[in-house]
């Protein structure tokens, strides 16, 4: 594996143990929650987390198990990464794409967390296993952002998970 795959996963890892540290002590009932009627618990957050990641994960081993063609990445999408992770420091507001938006009403804590780890083992493996020639190399669509390589595509879900951290943190304040 890349080197700068590893750098990047074990500051997913980091991200993913600081939210585990806010949820320790938390009851079921807190984790699910909501601060208001159109806000998302702190469940409903990690559960698009969750789905968001494995999601990614399931359609990239799709695109390498059924594509021939991996064409290098283009430079626009730099662009429209660091434009994200832009959006996402200055915390402007956006729906997520529909199909990881759709969160469950409640969720009991330790069975996501359980799932959420179980993924986390999924990319450990699969980034291991990722061959060095398609790094810089077109292997995930994103449905807001277009072709991502994975370098890109691990800048996204870094971003994501800061972001949404710290909207499980205010949560759990709340409630």
């Amino acid at each position: 594996m890349p080197k700068k795959l590893i750098r990047q996963f074990e500051i997913l890892e980091n991200e993913r143990k600081e939210v585990l540290q806010m949820l320790e002590g938390v009851a079921d009932e807190q984790f699910n929650k909501n601060p208001s009627a159109e806000k998302w618990s702190a469940a409903q957050v990690l559960s698009h987390i969750y789905m968001a990641e494995s999601q990614t994960l399931a359609s990239i081993q799709w695109r390498l198990a059924n594509k021939k063609s991996f064409p290098r990445v283009k430079w626009l999408a730099y662009i429209v990464i660091y434009y994200v992770v832009f959006t996402f420091k200055i915390k402007l507001k956006r729906k997520a794409p529909e199909f990881v938006a759709k969160v469950p009403e409640y969720t009991a804590k330790e069975a996501l967390l359980n799932l959420w780890e179980q993924n986390r083992k999924d990319w450990k493996t699969f980034l291991g296993e990722f061959p060095d020639r398609l790094t810089h190399r077109i292997v995930f669509k994103h449905p807001v952002m277009g072709y991502l390589s994975l370098p890109l595509t691990m800048v996204f879900m870094i971003n994501h998970l800061q972001l949404h951290k710290e909207q499980i943190k205010k949560t759990l304040q709340t409630v």
